[in-house]
């Protein structure tokens, strides 16, 4: 478990920017699965999109 005093900005930046990484491989890959070109769900289907944290802080 990360305790939420030990997190900052650039840690959390950091993380967003490898998460959002991921999710545009994932969407490449299944593109590609069906057939499709690699950009296809990205820019053909999504269109613009957005990225969005939610942080839970439970106190002891």
């Amino acid at each position: 478990m990360i305790h939420l005093s030990t997190l900052d900005r650039e840690d959390v930046g950091d993380y967003c920017t490898s998460v959002r990484g991921l999710v545009l491989r994932l969407i490449e890959a299944i593109s590609e699965s069906l057939g499709l070109p690699s950009d296809y769900i990205d820019k053909e289907a999504l269109g613009k999109h957005g990225q969005h944290m939610a942080l839970n802080y439970y106190p002891p």
